[in-house]
């Protein structure tokens, strides 16, 4: 257990880390930078004559909280550009999609799609339901053909949030 008497709080904002804390002379982890967002992309999966989406995410939008037990608060957004291909919905879950077709079809599919209006998009902090780190989102995005809306390509994007 950390040795201070009142919370301690981090505040991630587009400038950077800040700590607030106070009794927090003998705290080990006083000075260190707070968890910071790291996004990758984890796996894509594409059928047969359908693109995959190409986005690339951006978490500068996104504030992260967290206390000294590792409780989270998100605010703001992510905003995602894509290259080529955009997207028509996106999926947020908590499980693994993996990287087989099945594993990310099942991932999406047991999701509530929400539909991409617009570019840049805007994933709002809420929609990640993060509460604790460390913690890591998955971002299903989905293209489909208008002529085939069944047959879809996604792409995979991983946030870690971790913990200090």
């Amino acid at each position: 257990m950390l040795g201070f008497t009142t919370p301690k709080l981090a505040y991630w904002a587009p400038l950077g880390w800040a700590l607030f804390a106070a009794g927090c002379g003998n705290d080990p982890n006083a000075g260190m930078p707070p968890p910071m967002t790291t996004a990758t992309v984890s796996s894509a999966v594409q059928a047969t004559g359908v693109p995959v989406p190409d986005y690339v995410p951006d978490t500068g939008f996104l504030g992260v909280k967290v206390d000294a037990l590792g409780a989270a608060q998100l605010s703001g957004q992510i905003r995602l550009q894509f290259g080529r291909q955009p997207a028509e919905m996106y999926v947020v879950t908590t499980s693994d999609p993996g990287t087989t077709t099945s594993g990310v079809d099942a991932a999406y599919q047991a999701g509530v799609p929400t539909p991409i209006v617009g570019s840049p998009v805007s994933v709002p902090a809420a929609t990640l339901q993060l509460t604790a780190v460390p913690g890591v989102r998955y971002l299903v995005l989905s293209h489909s053909l208008a002529s085939a809306p069944s047959i879809r390509s996604y792409q995979v994007l991983s946030f870690h949030f971790v913990g200090p």
